[in-house]
């Protein structure tokens, strides 16, 4: 029944009202529904009632459901269903309103479903401690929505807050995970807090936020999601202390210009595509020890770039256009284990003097155009002399200024399985060699370069074996010298 009359207003068809109903009464205890600008319920509510609300006051600007409980309805089929569930606001109920004061349910929280309040006037949010699931876009495009405080208890889908313009402050209270796009296209958003228990980023969850400058990253992070911090305006991502985290999704903080450090754990495994393309005021960039593939596009564009440590010696392919336009960066290395360049990586590097490749046991599979635009015979490309000649043969590689370093060793090289004195394996980091004769008498090993790594005693034994671990090259020359006089050299790659 009618619990509270009407309220002065700015004209005499506007007015408040307080209502006490029982599910499904409602309609039958408002006899002016276009005129109720405020609506305060007590009692019990169930799907009939919401969407009479929603049906029938189009001046509704403030809506409090504190004390309500949310029934389940079962009957005639309301908006094309004959059944809603209990503590349930039902999908896209409420949407496109004019409500911009809303109070949710505090002693018996719901669920909130899909675009249930979406593109409504609503200024703060404070979903109630023990709040469910929150639905797909259940807020999204409230473009006058400025603060929100999320509770630990709250399951969110994606979008819930996608496009909230005004959205400035947002209080995840602990939050362990945040769905994909919950905050995509929220311009506005620069303070994130409650973020210590945050494990995983979901894809564009805070792409395009461009206001969000600043991000504090837990150390229980886990994966990053594709385009996670697209179009921000983050200046830092400091991840160096978070050691559990395995993945940094493709394009996840692309076209950030304001982004000048980022510092990523050895742990990392993966590093995606574009994670970090067009940065232009990224300084420098290394990559994880555990991450082999400098992917495509990963740093294209980053112009500020002079110094790196991006191909370090574990990685075997380089993708396209992963280095596009590092123009500011004069020296690379090219480790032992690369066997693959995509099309167009080094493209743009105008600054380049010179490549280290000493190595590299041959040229590397090559896409189109991996140099395009780089001075080739004014860069100077150190290899090893017995891959020198290959490379002086190969297209995309012929052109530099090529010099080559002696290995120290003066026989021809061959390979572990061409041998006719010795052979060799490695299992692990652990050299093994096996005499096809006469025992071996010393074993010398050095890295292309030439350099004395290993020198010991055979002690008159057909097989010989030494940890190589302390050693970061990936390519050994192994002289083996045999009691009979025989000598065998052996170009390893471990």
């Amino acid at each position: 029944m009618l619990a509270a009359a009407f309220a002065a207003s700015a004209t005499l068809s506007s007015f408040a009202l307080e209502v006490n109903v029982n599910p499904g009464k409602l309609s039958s205890q408002i006899t002016d529904p276009a005129g109720v600008t405020t609506l305060t319920l007590r009692g019990g509510i169930n799907a009939a009632d919401m969407l009479f609300i929603a049906g029938s006051m189009n001046s509704l600007t403030t809506l409090d459901m504190a004390d309500v409980e949310i029934a389940a309805y079962t009957g005639d089929a309301l908006d094309g269903r004959s059944a809603y569930p209990a503590s349930t606001i039902p999908d896209g109920v409420f949407a496109g309103m004019k409500i911009s004061s809303l109070t949710l349910p505090a002693n018996n929280p719901v669920n909130i479903g899909a675009g249930a309040f979406a593109g409504t006037a609503i200024t703060s949010l404070t979903l109630p401690s023990g709040t469910g699931t929150v639905g797909t876009g259940a807020f999204s495009s409230c473009t006058a929505l400025k603060t929100v405080i999320i509770p630990l208890t709250a399951t969110l889908e994606s979008h819930v807050f996608a496009h909230d313009t005004s959205l400035s402050s947002v209080n995840l209270c602990g939050a362990a995970t945040l769905p994909d796009a919950i905050f995509d296209g929220c311009t506005s958003l620069a303070t994130v807090d409650g973020v210590q228990n945050l494990t995983s980023i979901g894809a564009r969850a805070f792409a395009e936020c461009k206001a969000l400058d600043k991000f504090t990253f837990s150390t229980t992070m886990r994966e990053i999601g594709a385009e996670a911090f697209a179009f921000t305006s983050i200046a830092s991502a400091d991840l160096a202390e978070c050691e559990n985290l395995m993945s940094v999704g493709a394009w996840a903080f692309a076209c950030n210009p304001a982004l000048t450090s980022v510092s990523l754990p050895s742990e990392v495994k993966s590093v995606g595509k574009g994670a970090f393309f067009d940065c232009t005021s990224l300084s420098a960039f290394e990559l994880p020890d555990k991450t082999t593939t400098l992917a495509a596009y990963v740093l294209k564009g980053d112009s500020g770039i002079a110094d790196t440590a991006m191909i370090h010696s574990g990685v075997d392919s380089i993708g396209a256009y992963a280095m596009k336009d590092l123009s500011a960066v004069e020296t690379i290395a090219l480790p032992a284990t690369l066997t693959y360049v995509g099309d167009g990586a080094m493209e743009g590097m105008t600054g380049l003097k010179t490549i280290y490749a000493t190595e590299l046991v041959s040229v590397p599979e090559t896409g189109a155009d991996v140099w395009s635009g780089v001075d080739r015979p004014s860069v100077v490309l150190h290899l090893a002399d017995y891959a020198a000649d290959e490379f002086r043969a190969a297209d995309q590689w012929q052109d530099f200024n090529i010099v080559s370093i002696s290995t120290g060793v003066e026989d021809a090289i061959v390979a572990p399985e061409a041998s006719s004195a010795v052979s060799g394996r490695f299992d692990g980091s652990e050299l093994c060699l096996l005499s096809r004769g006469s025992a071996i008498a010393s074993v010398a090993v050095y890295d292309p370069a030439g350099r004395l790594l290993i020198s010991a005693s055979g002690n008159g034994g057909e097989t010989f074996s030494t940890d190589t671990s302390a050693f970061t090259t990936g390519l050994f020359v192994v002289e083996c010298v045999l009691e009979d006089g025989t000598r065998g050299v052996l170009k390893m790659k471990r």
